[in-house]
């Protein structure tokens, strides 16, 4: 503002329009520039400090602001006084909340991830993980090459893979555990060596059956049982392997002995067709191509081993089981190593945990990198180096293990999603470090020593600091109400660690700020970048260009064509299911067999179950058969499969109903039988099974259920609520529930895009409370909120163009993207409303004086989140695009279009000072300088102006008798009243003497 009179110490408005800087005033780069400030014991016996009482409610314009600022400034005065203790207490208090970690729980679990412990599925899989302890698991390898998998070649190299495996074995507590101790044994079929007849069998249940209901005997003969069961364990097993090669009925001879002719000549004789991908076929039907060949391995869990937790299952598994698994993981990879027809993907039950994990902990080196080029960023722009490489370096492990224990002493658990923390705790501390440090500059050394410019510093941006940051902490706590255990989770530690960000910068950088000021103040300067000062000249011109009259409309009209531009994309964004490959390199083998898997074989459906318990039988049977009559007849189902259907099929009609006795009777042997052996792992009892003896009371059991392939989100929800309605209308006793592990999503999917909207929506109210608090003005407040509001929209389009969808990953990055989009704009805006003067130098003043903190700040985080460009996974793939885009739009926001903004309806400052007609340039206020005063017995002299000038109109009046604090305060001119004539710039022939209130003056 020109001729307005500087105080830096009292914080109030003088006559004439002066300004006493108790706080943020315009002015800082000069008062930087031009000399240090004034004594705040001496502001209020000059003319210019006159009314000092009103600092707090005229500089701040709030009495809640006011108190965090005087409660800044002490804790500044505070800190710097006693930097050497506030380290010590900082390092105690840390070391204190680290003690958490003895507390620390992780959780990998997809479904203690992603889904609410309150919903159905939770429920169903909580249930199901307590009564189905022993589920089989299964390995996959897919087969595919480039001429297909249906010739000779292809086939013998699949036997060969096959040898291996049945050869495998590992070393268990000192014992060998191979393929036949691990694998689920089930009865050879017809054919394969057995001399039993299944139906001879039957038919020998059958008529005892039958003699039973016809009164001629009370149940199943002991004689006959006895024959039975001897009969059914001699029945060959052999371990559960499914692949093309079954078609050979696994013949080393005839395999080795194959032609192409011949293969496709007995896949198409087959009874059965295997399990072939990419199917072509002829205009007779017949098989003549296909891509690509599901090989299966399906083992058991072995309680006698040690039992471990299978973070991609959530269950719990044999250490024997999977210490096999691995090796067969490597088995195949040293197959596909060799080369070969056909290439083999593996897919073992536990490789997704341990590949998601193992991808994480990869990516995390390309974070690491960017925190690197984070400080070599920062130590080459911060005026003092070696804090910035505190501020960095120690600064980040120290709130990370402030964090981490607090969240843990409270039982949060930690998951791989936090994985991000230490990206976003540097990007909010670099914010901290670039305002602190741009304050300690500013307010110079003054002469109260360095626990009053510390003091001062802190006064000066504590409260934009403070208010920023409790910003970001409401954002995450907003986010942490979600029912979405991962995300809630997440979200407590990001607040938790914004709090220890802010904590640990305004008192540890403080101090660090003091201790290098005490050590060598003079070596600061021949450290600090020679580019410091550039930045802020450029600033300067960036602003004078932004302030032509002609830039606002161009500005003005560019932001409403990129809002509508990304409103209208942001409309086209589709909410997503997470696929589960998404979470792996795309060049890993198990995303590619989960991705051709999911191509070539299109017409797989998800796989489910409906559970039952406690459900009287055989009463109940009926009921049971209309059940699954219901779910076959439904759009959404393809076929249902269950133990009570094959055994009313086995069983013959003249013997129905069964009594209870009966139906134990035989349950019991058709379970034994080739039949009913593999529902064996469907049914839980009240004790163990025997052949030789009755069944026990059944306790639990489930029926399989086979979805068609829903490709919409809609259709996926649709067959979710048609399943489970048909389910609870049942007229079944006990217990009833569906499960299936895609239903995990399908019920998350219905929630999601509503949190994500509530989630924003509450965050988007609690920054506009946050920067009426910070910037003291509603209009000033509104254009805040406006600048969020429009940043996430942008975001919201950019995600549609880059390709991403929402869904849990995205969700997360959007809360972090609410949060972290206010700090700059809010900057800006407490600028602009801590200063007087026309709206174009109050706007002019706060881009220099906050342009280039919040510019470098910007840059910086930038610069952290860019480095996750080379990540592999969607988590981080995911966080850099939405990443980014926040950092680079909100400084486009915050130093572009809210600049321009504020020139158009920025509201008064919080000092009562008149305000000019914008709609023009500026112009040349009367230069007034009533606050000057000239030391005693001194003569003024005329002196050429001095390179700390900023203008020609800059003065110093002659020395004059300060008016008593009674003197009525004059009203300042008119600005259209003709100025009076300059004075002569002078100083004094006399020692070297500071005036205590520098008159400043804006450059057009």
């Amino acid at each position: 503002m020109r001729g307005a009179a500087l105080c830096v110490a009292c914080g109030d408005l003088a006559e004439g329009g002066e300004v006493c800087a108790c706080g943020v005033t315009r002015g800082a780069l000069q008062e930087s520039t031009h000399g240090e400030g004034t004594k705040a014991e001496d502001a209020p016996s000059r003319p210019c400090c006159r009314g000092a009482h009103r600092c707090g409610a005229a500089a701040v314009g709030g009495l809640a602001v006011g108190v965090v600022q005087q409660a800044c400034e002490t804790w500044g005065r505070a800190t710097a006084a006693h930097p050497a203790r506030a380290v010590v207490v900082v390092v105690a208090a840390v070391a204190v909340c680290s003690l958490g970690f003895l507390n620390l729980r992780s959780e990998w679990r997809h479904y203690h991830l992603w889904v609410p412990q309150d919903s159905l599925f939770a429920q169903m899989n909580a249930w199901r993980a307590e009564h189905f302890t022993q589920e089989p698991r299964t390995q996959v390898v897919l087969w595919h090459g480039a001429d297909g998998v249906l010739t000779a070649a292809a086939v013998q190299d699949m036997w060969r893979l096959h040898q291996r495996v049945a050869a495998l074995k590992v070393t268990v507590d000192g014992q060998q555990v191979g393929w036949q101790d691990v694998c689920l044994r089930v009865p050879r079929p017809p054919g394969e060596g057995a001399n039993i007849s299944v139906a001879v069998i039957l038919e020998k249940v059958g008529a005892a059956l039958g003699a039973a209901v016809s009164g001629t005997g009370p149940g199943l003969p002991s004689g006959l049982r006895e024959e039975l069961c001897g009969q059914v364990e001699a029945w060959p097993t052999r371990c559960l392997e499914h692949s093309l090669l079954g078609v050979w009925g696994e013949d080393a001879a005839r395999i080795a002995n194959l032609t192409d002719q011949q293969v496709l000549q007995d896949v198409n004789a087959a009874a059965a067709l295997p399990p072939l991908g990419g199917v072509r076929r002829d205009g007779a039907g017949r098989v003549v191509v296909a891509a690509s060949a599901l090989h299966t391995w399906t083992t058991r869990v072995q309680t006698r081993h040690k039992l471990v937790l299978d973070h991609s299952s959530a269950r719990r598994v044999d250490q024997a089981g999977l210490q096999w698994e691995e090796a067969l993981v490597g088995e195949v990879r040293a197959v596909a190593g060799q080369g070969g027809v056909v290439r083999p993907l593996v897919g073992a039950a536990h490789s997704l945990g341990k590949a998601a994990t193992d991808a994480v902990t990869r990516d995390l080196r390309w974070a690491a990198a960017g925190g690197v080029v984070v400080v070599v960023y920062v130590v080459a722009t911060l005026p003092r180096p070696l804090l910035a490489l505190l501020g960095l370096v120690v600064g980040v492990p120290l709130t990370l293990l402030a964090a981490y224990g607090l969240c843990a002493a409270l039982a949060v658990p930690f998951s791989f999603l936090n994985a991000m923390l230490p990206v976003l705790v540097a990007g909010l501390g670099i914010d901290d470090m670039y305002v602190l440090a741009a304050a300690w500059e500013v307010v110079g050394e003054g002469t109260g020593g360095v626990a009053e410019r510390g003091g001062r510093a802190l006064r000066r941006v504590g409260v934009a600091i403070t208010l920023t940051s409790l910003t970001d902490v409401l954002a995450f706590l907003v986010g942490a109400s979600t029912r979405l255990p991962g995300l809630r989770w997440f979200c407590l530690y990001a607040a938790v660690a914004t709090a220890c960000v802010f904590l640990l910068h305004v008192t540890l950088f403080v101090a660090a700020l003091a201790l290098h000021h005490r050590r060598r103040e003079d070596s600061a300067s021949r450290c600090a970048p020679p580019w410091g000062g550039v930045v802020r000249r450029g600033m300067a011109r960036y602003a004078d260009v932004l302030l032509k009259p002609w830039m606002a409309p161009v500005v003005v009209a560019g932001a409403l064509a990129l809002a509508g531009g990304s409103a209208w994309a942001a409309a086209g964004l589709r909410q997503q299911f997470i696929q589960t490959e998404w979470f792996l390199p795309p060049s890993s083998d198990l995303h590619q067999m989960l991705q051709a898997r999911h191509e070539q074989f299109p017409r797989e459906g998800d796989h489910g179950y409906v559970y039952f318990a406690n459900v009287t039988l055989p009463r109940d049977l009926p009921a049971l058969t209309r059940l699954a009559a219901a779910l076959r007849a439904s759009p959404y189902v393809q076929s249902v499969g269950a133990w009570f259907l094959a055994f009313q099929d086995a069983v013959p009609p003249g013997v129905a109903p069964l009594s209870p006795p009966q139906f134990h009777e035989a349950l019991s042997l058709f379970l034994h039988s080739p039949l009913g052996v593999r529902y064996t792992y469907d049914m839980e009892f009240a004790s163990p099974l025997r052949c030789r003896r009755a069944a026990p009371r059944v306790t639990a059991f489930r029926m399989h259920l086979q979805h068609r392939e829903l490709r919409t989100m809609k259709e996926q929800r649709a067959a979710l609520r048609e399943v489970r309605r048909l389910v609870a209308e049942a007229p079944v006793g006990g217990f009833r529930g569906a499960w299936a592990d895609a239903y995990s999503q399908w019920e998350t999917g219905a929630m999601i895009g509503g949190e994500a909207v509530r989630g924003l929506a509450l965050v988007v109210v609690m920054v506009g409370g946050v920067a009426l608090a910070v910037v003291g003005a509603g209009r000033a407040a509104a254009l805040v909120v406006g600048s969020v509001v429009a940043t996430l929209v942008q975001v919201a389009g950019v995600m549609r163009a880059w390709g991403l969808s929402v869904n849990t990953v995205t969700a997360i990055a959007l809360v972090m993207a609410a949060g972290l989009s206010v700090d700059y704009a809010a900057h800006i805006a407490h600028a602009f409303m801590s200063v007087s003067g026309t709206r174009r130098e109050r706007v002019r003043a706060a881009l220099v004086d906050m342009g280039p903190p919040v510019l470098h700040a910007g840059v910086s985080t930038l610069l952290a989140f860019a480095a996750l460009a080379p990540c592999t996974t969607y988590l981080f793939t995911a966080y850099f695009r939405i990443l980014t885009s926040v950092a680079t739009l909100s400084l486009l926001q915050a130093l572009l279009v809210l600049p321009v903004l504020l020139t158009l309806m920025g509201p008064a400052t919080h000092h009562t000072t008149p305000q000019e007609d914008t709609s023009k340039p500026p112009t040349t206020p009367p230069n007034t300088a009533p606050c000057t005063t000239a030391p005693p017995h001194t003569t003024p002299t005329p002196a050429t102006p001095s390179a700390a000038t900023p203008t020609p109109h800059a003065t110093s009046s002659p020395s004059h008798t300060t008016p008593s604090p009674n003197t009525p305060s004059r009203s300042p001119p008119h600005p259209h009243v003709p100025p009076p004539p300059t004075p002569p710039i002078t100083t004094h022939a006399t020692t070297p003497w500071t005036s205590p209130c520098t008159t400043t003056a804006s450059p057009p």
